[in-house]
């Protein structure tokens, strides 16, 4: 399968006909490359969106090369500058570039929001967890193919859709053949970043951080991922329910936050999305830890954390109350669905 027709599949799956899509475009080489493979079946629907953080000397030049690449291509243009505000991490700059593009794509009726990522950037994702104590099938898994942005806004990276998704130089090969330029990063080359050193690393693509293996990996981690995932479902769809002014947690939702962490982990995640006030509940290892726990004893109250607010669970014999926490409105089947549609997904 070429990129464009891998594309334009994770685009079939993903997106309904007619969407708007806010294709995130940096100007470097990746951004390039997937929108050069979008043209062919897509070009109706882009909006290029560009966000200039302004750290550096040379992002005005960037934003004015991107939106001279839309203007030569009939592509409408989005763009937002954010105020230099000094010195950032990766992590702070990455959060406020999502809220931007979220913003643009809001303005400009997008439906989603598309990004380059490729298979190289999922492995250096999951090294770093592993770097930074992650584990786990979600922290071997790299980054979701789609999440949520807000609401009626998506993101969605249709490169790393897929089992076997293309890589960096698939993306170049794409720009080069279509002709079109890109501009370097020069903070691409600082090894005093953690992913620029990981990503010299796998450029060695010596065992037993060699691209083969870290494909299995993820493919491994992806399998996993979906099967905790599919008995998170099952155990919600059948056993949570309204419980008074609350909800309750009956044996078979239970049974699947004490089975494996991961099972525990995505339940939790569902859970969260499944209150009248979604809350984005923390599954740390402590608090699986604590529902073990609190299972034997069947008694107690337990505090999980969450945003935006805490949720408390109460602990009995044969079923875990939420006595302070509505259901969002519809059928458990619906609920859970609403719920689905809010979590990471590597499809």
């Amino acid at each position: 399968m070429s990129l464009i027709e891998h594309v334009d599949a994770a685009l079939a799956l993903a997106t309904l006909p007619g969407e708007r899509l806010m294709v995130a475009v940096s100007g470097g080489s990746d951004s390039i490359g997937l929108l050069a493979s979008l043209m062919p079946a897509a070009a109706s629907r882009l909006v290029v969106g560009h966000v200039d953080h302004a750290v550096r000397k040379a992002s005005a030049a960037g934003a004015t090369f991107v939106a001279s690449l839309a203007e030569d291509h009939d592509l409408p243009f989005a763009l937002s500058t954010l105020p230099a505000a000094g010195p950032a991490s990766e992590t702070t700059l990455r959060r406020l570039r999502w809220e931007a593009l979220t913003d643009l794509a809001r303005r400009h009726g997008c439906a989603w929001v598309l990004a380059a990522h490729h298979a190289d950037d999922a492995f250096e994702t999951a090294l770093l967890h592993l770097l930074r104590g992650h584990r786990g099938a979600r922290a071997l898994a790299g980054p979701p193919t789609a999440r949520a942005l807000a609401p009626g806004i998506g993101l969605l990276r249709p490169v790393l859709h897929g089992i076997a998704p293309p890589s960096r130089a698939d993306l170049a090969e794409a720009r080069r053949a279509a002709g079109w330029p890109h501009i370097e990063d020069s903070s691409n080359q600082d090894t005093s970043i953690p992913r620029n050193r990981v990503r010299a690393l796998l450029a060695e693509d010596r065992a037993p951080l060699d691209r083969t293996r870290l494909l299995g990996v993820r493919q491994v981690a992806r399998a996993q991922l979906q099967q905790d995932l599919s008995r998170a479902v099952a155990a919600l769809t059948a056993d949570l329910s309204i419980h008074g002014r609350g909800a309750a947690l009956g044996p078979r939702a239970i049974a699947a936050l004490c089975g494996s962490p991961g099972v525990a982990v995505e339940t939790l995640r569902l859970l969260g999305g499944c209150l009248a006030h979604p809350t984005a509940l923390i599954a740390r290892r402590t608090i699986l830890e604590r529902l073990a726990d609190g299972a034997g004893r069947s008694r107690g109250e337990l505090i999980l954390p969450g945003h935006p607010r805490e949720v408390r669970l109460a602990l009995g014999r044969d079923q875990w109350s939420l006595p302070e926490e509505g259901l969002a409105p519809g059928d458990r089947a619906a609920r859970v669905l609403a719920s689905l549609g809010r979590t990471s997904l590597h499809l």
